[in-house]
């Protein structure tokens, strides 16, 4: 059973604990004003999940649009969220970290898994031109939305760490 009921009563979607954690970790990370929309597209990718049956791919396309968002509000020239769009963020974590050698390696590191989500998202971020709409399973779409949730709350926090001039 992937459902809990809080206090008032209410049932909703908790995949386990780190879920939850990750969920609560990355709405926090959400919370200014500059980050409204992206937080909202993250509601729904978790209101998609707790449907009946849940709407995993609604589900993965909200959280890849958040983030897609959250990417676009931090580079206003860009048009869409891609592996090699998301290297504009290599200067920025190079200035963030270049007094931090490790810090900067492992935050490379990072940046090229984002890049691989962002190419797995893509698979049920577009239409594939067929009659029946591909669902990913139930775990591969936790799994994206975790990994989009961890994301999410990276680029809101290098974001905060770097404000636009």
């Amino acid at each position: 059973m992937h459902y809990a009921v809080d206090g008032k009563g209410g049932v909703h979607f908790a995949f386990d604990s780190e879920f939850s954690n990750n969920k609560a970790a990355t709405i926090a990370a959400l919370n200014a004003p500059r980050y409204r929309n992206s937080s909202d597209l993250f509601e729904s990718a978790l209101a998609d999940l707790g449907k009946a049956p849940p709407n995993t791919k609604g589900a993965v396309r909200h959280v890849f649009f958040a983030i897609e968002g959250l990417f676009k509000l931090m580079f206003s020239g860009e048009t869409r969220l891609t592996a090699k769009a998301a290297d504009l963020l290599r200067p920025v974590l190079q200035r963030q970290f270049s007094e931090d050698k490790t810090a900067l390696q492992v935050s490379m590191k990072v940046l090229e898994a984002f890049k691989d989500w962002i190419e797995a998202a893509h698979f049920y971020r577009h239409e594939q031109g067929e009659e029946d709409v591909a669902q990913p399973p139930l775990a591969v779409a936790v799994h994206l939305v975790s990994l989009g949730a961890a994301n999410l709350r990276w680029l809101a926090e290098i974001d905060a760490a770097n404000p636009p001039a």
